[in-house]
């Protein structure tokens, strides 16, 4: 059992259409990333034709206390973004022509990211965002935990949006734009 809402917005840059967003506020498994991958396909599928986009909530796809903060155990469930398990997210995304956006533990070399990754309807990467707070990881983690270093926008369907989780945190003083704070 799930809830999806989905909410409207006007946009100019969609055709004068407005760009309907369905929020996922559905259950994950911590660590089990095929399963929350299958939930994001069913998901996906459930709003092709009703939704433009499908916005998934913070570490979905690892599950919120997917990372143990260890790197040993980190590096096994973390994702490049190259990864075949997003690729095969952008496949649906693209099957079923509509975006999404969701939230990962991503690794890129040696250090771990709480990021956001959105692909449009042609299931290509439009934006991905890492976290700039240090709120998303425990004390005790180490050096390989890292921060992004700015917010930024980017187009989705002709309409910029705000990265920041879609403008979930506070934007920082460098980075967005004031207009789009």
């Amino acid at each position: 059992m799930y809830t999806i809402i989905i909410l409207a917005r006007k946009s100019e840059g969609h055709g004068g259409k407005r760009m309907k967003c369905a929020l996922a506020a559905v259950g994950f498994l911590n660590g089990d990333v095929q399963h929350n991958q299958r939930v994001m396909k069913h998901v996906m599928k459930g709003c092709s034709g009703r939704a433009d986009v499908v916005l998934f909530g913070e570490a979905f796809l690892q599950g919120f206390y997917g990372a143990t903060f260890e790197a040993a155990h980190d590096r096994q469930m973390a994702l490049y973004r190259g990864d075949a398990i997003l690729q095969e997210i952008g496949r649906v995304a693209g099957t079923y022509a509509i975006a999404c956006s969701f939230g990962f533990i991503e690794k890129d070399g040696d250090s771990f990211y709480s990021s956001q990754m959105t692909l449009g309807a042609d299931g290509k990467i439009a934006d991905m965002y890492r976290r700039v707070s240090p709120g998303w990881k425990e004390a005790f983690a180490d050096a390989h935990y890292r921060e992004g270093d700015a917010f930024h926008a980017f187009t989705l369907y002709g309409k910029k949006v705000g990265s920041s989780r879609f403008l979930r945190e506070k934007p920082a003083k460098k980075g967005l734009p004031k207009e789009h704070r």
